[in-house]
């Protein structure tokens, strides 16, 4: 006597469990316990197999099959959705006025990711919002120092910063960090052009601290900038005049 018709009297008394197995796997779908509800249609379809030998189970393990699918895929738009609200965190436009609000949206979404990381397999999700997380902090911490520091150390820090996120793909960090870079420049030039009218190139790459190959960039980056306080400069006279 076999093992099926020693567990079952009949197909009857299997259908009968598969359809328990069924209900739980549903119910525990619904409370978004996915590993629960796989355990459950896991366990229908070994029961299936094991009687497919004396029984036309077709139809059942097909039902069990496509439940099993349907889970799956329950799990995957869980992890397409808090995936998508990472990308799009990552396109907003970032400024020194809506940093502070955009880093309690990001908190949010945070803790959110943390309490459901292994639900939906988003262990790389939720690297990539620390990681960010962790930049932002950064950012912050620059936005509220560098406008009291001396320019020499408020420029280290930025550049330090803008050389440690190169690698990253946190584009409205990395365009933020230029912003903040330009408006230290721009506020410096402005400084220096309410005490001389005119400067030579190498004077003002001392007071930069920079190269003049660096010089070139930085009159180039804060050319377009109503505040910019530069009348014009002269690559052959090495002269920059001031308005």
């Amino acid at each position: 006597m076999s093992s099926m018709e020693i567990r079952y009297k009949s197909k009857k008394d299997l259908l009968d469990e598969l359809k328990i197995h069924k209900e739980l796997a549903i119910k525990k779908l619904n409370q978004l316990d996915l590993d629960a509800a796989l355990k459950k249609v896991n366990s229908a379809i070994i029961l299936i197999e094991e009687a497919q030998e004396y029984l036309d189970l077709d139809d059942e393990l097909e039902e069990f099959h496509q439940l099993n699918q349907k889970i799956i895929n329950e799990r995957v738009s869980h992890r397409e959705w808090y995936l998508r609200k990472y990308n799009n965190l990552l396109k907003e436009n970032l400024t020194e006025e809506n940093l502070d609000s955009f880093l309690k949206l990001l908190a949010m979404l945070k803790d959110e990711v943390d309490g459901v990381v292994n639900k939906f397999n988003l262990e790389d999700v939720q690297y990539h919002i620390n990681s960010y997380f962790k930049s932002l902090r950064k950012v912050y911490g620059i936005i509220s120092s560098y406008k009291i520091l001396e320019f020499s150390k408020a420029s280290h820090q930025i550049l330090r910063f803008a050389k440690e996120i190169r690698p990253e793909k946190f584009n409205n960090i990395k365009a933020l960090t230029l912003s903040l870079y330009r408006n230290l420049i721009t506020n410096k030039l402005q400084e220096i052009s309410k005490i001389q009218n005119r400067c030579h190139m190498n004077e003002l790459c001392e007071k930069l601290a920079i190269s003049n190959d660096d010089l070139i960039k930085i009159l180039d980056l804060v050319e377009e900038i109503p505040q910019n306080p530069i009348k014009n400069y002269n690559l052959k006279t090495q002269e920059i005049i001031f308005k």
